[in-house]
């Protein structure tokens, strides 16, 4: 059945990661245990959370939700700023259950988050140089 929240109705399902729509190798695959407190709780990982975003974000133009896939495309660019992920293997997990077309907007989103990343150290490089 997949995923169910409150907010189901308004979000774009998470991709269905095994056959039959059985979502348990998605989360052995991309979920963690932490200790918060006393309690261990489920998190998703980086990886994780990269493929839920980048799944979504082809629904939310769709769907013309421009301000939450503004907010989606800036986690994506502030874990990849804060994170070293290879991108390909998630894209292929995501080839699985995208449309080409959708698939290649989100090639297409990443690239230019890449070169957003990229002007940023730029602009680091040349701040330190001027000091």
């Amino acid at each position: 059945m997949g995923y169910r929240t409150p907010f189901s109705s308004r979000y774009p399902s998470p991709p269905r990661y095994a056959e039959g729509g059985d979502c348990r190798a998605f989360v052995q695959e991309f979920a963690t245990e932490r200790q918060f407190g006393q309690r261990k709780v489920r998190c998703v990982t980086i990886e994780g959370l990269l493929i839920l975003k980048c799944y979504a974000l082809p629904g939310l133009y769709r769907q013309g939700q421009f301000s939450r896939a503004s907010i989606y495309e800036n986690d994506i660019l502030l874990l990849l700023l804060n994170y070293s992920v290879d991108l390909e293997p998630l894209l292929k997990i995501l080839s699985a259950h995208l449309l080409a077309r959708d698939l290649n907007e989100v090639r297409e989103i990443l690239a230019e988050i890449k070169q957003r990343i990229q002007r940023f150290a730029r602009q680091q490089r040349d701040l330190g140089a001027g000091e």
